[in-house]
């Protein structure tokens, strides 16, 4: 019984210490615009499970959800290059995701939908890849390339 919780504290501290890491390393902002590109992997999951449904308005509805996202992330992310702050966490963190992100948009606008969904598919997928862009510019910036 004693090991069970010696091994569930020693777990639940290797979590809080991984998490923390984390958080460390990347400026307030940095954490922010982190968190947000964790939701935004929520957003784009409903918009996939509406897309499924055929919900075209509850579709579009998570759609517009997830590019007012993108733009602040991309705001976040040039004001933070334009600042000279170090937010590599956060930078590769937006180009990781909105990668993932723009790949599962691609794949539903392929299928066959109404075309106000796929202009609002269209629009996420621009504003994932303005997010995507900022991120390899302020990358590119911090490094020196």
């Amino acid at each position: 019984m004693t090991n069970r919780i010696l091994a569930a504290v020693a777990l639940a501290g290797a979590l809080i210490f991984l998490v923390g890491s984390i958080g460390v390393a990347a400026p307030a902002d940095g954490r922010s615009v982190i968190a947000r590109m964790y939701r935004s992997s929520g957003v784009i999951a409903k918009v996939e499970v509406a897309f499924d449904a055929r919900d075209w308005g509850l579709m579009r509805f998570y759609a517009d959800e997830y590019i007012g996202m993108m733009k602040s992330v991309t705001a976040q992310v040039k004001d933070l290059a334009a600042r000279g702050e170090e937010a590599a966490p956060a930078y590769d963190t937006v180009q990781q995701r909105s990668i993932k992100h723009i790949a599962a948009l691609k794949k539903l606008h392929a299928k066959p939908s109404t075309k106000e969904a796929k202009d609002s598919l269209a629009m996420a997928i621009d504003a994932g890849q303005k997010a995507h862009d900022a991120a390899r510019d302020a990358i590119a910036k911090t490094s020196g390339r």
